[in-house]
């Protein structure tokens, strides 16, 4: 199997992926009384917030050490940190992965793929979705994992040649 052929491979599954991880809704789903947030920044706003009051790290989560790692390590960070993390780190590969698909390997071509695959995740999650909830701090957050992973593609891509 050619290269090309493997990275279209790795993006579909990385696609599936997602769409499963974000569109398939929450088992014992909860509904939302409010379940959109259209206005920008406002969740980033709140969760820099939440952070600068509790933090990064939730000290309640040593209770589960030695002997329940892995609670240890799905509590260990606050749900503000997680969240915004999440976001970005969930996007990541996208921004790694599209250039080798995409013919016009520039910037701009990945933010507009990006923005607009999280756009659709968006809606699909407000159209669809009453356990998820809609925001467009997740495209703003997305987007900037895609970025991301172009920079760290495009900084392989030099170091390749050197």
């Amino acid at each position: 199997m050619k290269r090309n052929k493997k990275v279209v491979l790795l993006l579909m599954i990385y696609i599936a992926a997602v769409v499963l991880l974000t569109l398939v809704p929450f088992k014992d789903s909860v509904d939302f009384d409010v379940d959109y947030n259209l206005t920008m920044f406002k969740s980033i706003n709140n969760y820099i917030k939440h952070m600068g009051n509790f933090g990064l790290i939730n000290s309640d989560a040593v209770k589960y050490l030695p002997f329940q790692f892995i609670r240890f390590a799905l509590a260990i960070f606050t749900v503000s940190f997680k969240n915004v993390l999440g976001n970005i780190l969930l996007f990541l590969p996208f921004g790694l992965l599209s250039p080798y698909l995409i013919k016009c390997k520039k910037f701009i071509s990945v933010l507009v793929y990006s923005a607009l695959f999280s756009t659709f995740i968006e809606v699909m999650q407000y159209t669809f979705l009453t356990s998820r909830r809609a925001d467009i701090d997740d495209v703003i957050l997305n987007t900037l994992g895609a970025v991301i992973g172009f920079i760290v593609y495009c900084i392989v891509k030099v170091m390749k040649k050197s």
